[in-house]
């Protein structure tokens, strides 16, 4: 499989690089559109020039070596996500991270370690916004992937009764605009800045469904696939430049963008209803996975807060997600663990967290890719301070048992 996936790429590279190109592939429909955008005004740069040139030279009539090297790449990127995301559990069953007590009735705590013996702990172990850290972003991307039901009980053993509250679709304001996609993610409501402002946190559920899968090939394979080309080229980084204006205008062949109903868009109509309904209040985003893509872009867009665990990157499809480079190193933060493939989607921007993956080298690498796993990493370098240790990173991930809290006593 492996030799005939890179047999495949090979192909591609080849045609890319043939005399004849793309647009005889995707017909004449395509062609003419490439050339209304040639003529345009807004179009009439020299890059955009190269671009035309370029696409207008790309392929060869082989149309099914072509779509059969795309189409295996495709399958094998949407099982191999299927094999690593659907271990969240079911949306209809899963209930979330498994606690020690609850912040109300502690019983155990984990303590943030010294840094004489320890060393530096992460950088972002202090982000957050007044009360609430980055651990707890990774507790809030987890609950996009619950149960309804249970969501406002689990609030209330991470963060305390009645500390932050779960906005369900049924409370939705009736102007909010409807999903045009199959987006799923939550809505919180909090108070910081000791109770002076209001903050509300969208939180986005990464792949679970097979829809899931499909909204990850429509929002990352172009920049998949153009990283793939690039490392077969020699000096292949010098085509920087280039590649985001051919994912961009990949993207406008495949679908118009004032009517693409893609994942980010619901969430991205979400938010922009949030900031001209509530002009005083922070709003950011989290999400874990495709939710951590989702949120990367909608805060680069939007100019929100955002906080994405194992997202995506977005670097290279700067321009298919009408962002800047600017606002993607400037409002968006990316954790990514080590040895975890699915950041690697697309270039990293300049915020990102680099964080641990203790599993073992016999390991597959995608089991870095797990928000649990993750967090469990953030609450053992961090420290969990008040809130409830996490019973799977010691009965699952195998880090130490944390200290247990006895009648107001703390016991190692």
């Amino acid at each position: 499989g492996a030799l005939y996936i890179g047999a495949s790429c090979l192909y591609m590279f080849h045609l890319v690089f043939d005399v004849k190109a793309f647009i005889e592939i995707l017909g004449p429909k395509a062609q003419y559109r490439l050339e209304q955008m040639y003529l345009s005004s807004k179009e009439k740069s020299v890059r955009a020039r190269r671009v035309y040139l370029l696409l207008t030279r790309l392929l060869q009539p082989q149309r099914g070596v072509f779509f059969l090297g795309f189409f295996t790449i495709a399958i094998i990127f949407a099982l191999t996500l299927a094999s690593l995301s659907l271990n969240e559990g079911s949306v209809t069953n899963y209930e979330g991270f498994e606690l020690y007590g609850n912040v109300s009735h502690p019983t155990h705590y984990v303590p943030r370690p010294a840094r004489e013996s320890n060393g530096f702990q992460y950088p972002s172990c202090d982000v957050g916004f007044s009360e609430l850290r980055l651990l707890d972003f990774a507790f809030l991307s987890d609950l996009a992937y619950t149960n309804p039901a249970t969501t406002q009980m689990q609030l209330d053993d991470w963060f305390g009764d009645g500390q932050v509250d779960y906005i369900s679709k049924e409370h939705y304001p009736s102007n909010i605009p409807k999903k045009t996609s199959n987006a799923v993610f939550k809505l919180v409501h909090t108070k910081i800045q000791d109770g002076e402002k209001d903050m509300y946190i969208v939180s986005v559920r990464g792949t679970t469904t097979a829809l899931d899968l499909l909204s990850d090939a429509q929002l990352w394979l172009p920049a998949i696939m153009m990283q793939i080309i690039r490392k077969f080229i020699p000096l292949g980084n010098i085509w920087n430049g280039l590649i985001p204006h051919l994912i961009y205008y990949m993207n406008i062949l495949e679908t118009s963008p004032s009517s693409r109903s893609a994942y980010d868009v619901d969430v991205i109509n979400l938010v922009k209803f949030l900031k001209k309904d509530f002009p005083k209040a922070l709003i950011a985003v989290t999400g874990h996975s495709l939710g951590g893509g989702v949120a990367i872009i909608a805060g680069a867009r939007l100019k929100v807060p955002a906080i994405a665990f194992s997202g995506p990157n977005a670097r290279l499809s700067f321009m298919k997600f009408n962002v800047t480079i600017e606002d993607l190193d400037k409002y968006p933060v990316n954790v990514i663990p080590e040895r975890d493939p699915f950041p690697m989607t697309d270039d990293k921007s300049l915020i990102t967290e680099n964080i641990r993956c203790r599993a073992k080298d016999t390991d597959a690498d995608v089991v870095c890719h797990e928000i649990t796993r993750s967090a469990c990493e953030l609450m053992y370098t961090c420290g969990s301070e008040n809130r409830p240790p996490i019973k799977e990173c010691h009965e699952k991930y195998d880090f130490p048992l944390p200290n247990r809290i006895d009648k107001g006593r703390v016991n190692a």
